[in-house]
């Protein structure tokens, strides 16, 4: 099951960031900012399901490992570039990414050309996997607002770079249905302007992943309902997510399923996913539709 300390860890760092209800946000605010939020909200699935999930997917190209392969992998390198993967002490690292097994028995050994974790048996009966963005020490410590030394970056449309920090968790129950936590901070810098933008997207509670396999060409099922917080505008949206499912062979966004953005106002948008890769629709209010292209894929 899913650590305790990370559900507390989030809380604590909740209550210290101010991240909780913010003012009331006026139906005008979710109308001009709907396309972003839910764009936004999509890609923190995007990122469990794309780096988080793909135990037995081949990875970026490199050398993956668990903490019995540290003596023979390239424990020391704290720098590798995106297409680089070295092992570290805390489990292994892909480009800005890293990972960390805890408590899991089936877990069988060091990592294959067919993905970061081998298992004996799917799904694992306990324990937890740890997912850092940006920096390893976050696979221990409470997330910070402001950016680490190093960030998971991702290119946008319009020379908007979207910078990535942040920590998951998913637990293991010895069913298909993991639990999965999460707290992403997202810095976006627009160029050449000097402005940027905050977000913060965050499960306190825990979402549902289903994975009836490990292998990369079956779907991730996301259930449940996380916040988005945009420090900015200091609007807070709730997420609702619903048979939101990804299959990563096929494309990196999902190609079904349903996605709510509601605000204490009371405006709700909705974002339903076609299986046009990286095509969706998105509903106003009053139901009226229009189409929203979601960014290119980058996972």
């Amino acid at each position: 099951m899913l650590r305790p300390t990370l559900a507390l860890a989030l809380a604590v760092a909740c209550s210290f960031l101010g991240c909780g209800p913010a003012k009331k946000e006026s139906a005008a605010t979710l109308a001009t900012m709907a396309p972003s939020y839910a764009t936004l909200a999509e890609s923190a699935l995007a990122l469990l399901a794309n780096e988080i999930g793909p135990f037995n997917a081949p990875p970026t190209p490199g050398a993956l490992g668990t903490q019995a392969c540290v003596d023979t992998q390239c424990a020391e390198n704290r720098h590798a570039k995106k297409t680089d993967a070295c092992v570290t002490h805390a489990g292994l690292i892909d480009g800005p990414v890293f990972m960390r097994a805890e408590g899991v028995p089936e877990l069988s050994g060091c990592a294959t050309r067919h993905g970061p974790f081998h298992f004996a048996a799917w799904p694992p009966s306990h324990g937890s996997l740890l997912l850092a963005l940006g920096d390893e020490s976050l696979l221990d410590e409470a997330v910070p607002s402001t950016a680490p030394s190093r960030t998971y970056d991702v290119s946008r449309v319009g020379h908007r770079m979207a910078r990535h920090w942040g920590r998951a968790a998913a637990g293991f129950n010895g069913t298909p249905a993991l639990a999965v936590s999460f707290d992403f901070w997202v810095h976006h810098v627009i160029k050449p302007d000097p402005d940027t933008e905050h977000f913060r997207i965050f499960a306190l509670e825990p979402l549902t992943m289903t994975m009836r396999s490990p292998w990369d060409s079956d779907p991730r099922v996301f259930d449940g309902a996380f916040s988005l917080y945009d420090r900015s505008r200091e609007a807070t949206a709730d997420v609702r997510v619903a048979n939101v499912l990804y299959r990563k062979t096929k494309c990196c966004h999902p190609v079904a399923g349903t996605l709510t953005l509601s605000t204490s106002s009371g405006a709700t948008y909705r974002l339903d996913f076609t299986d046009v890769c990286g095509v969706a629709t998105l509903r106003d209010e009053l139901g009226r539709p229009s189409e929203l292209k979601l960014p290119g894929c980058s996972y």
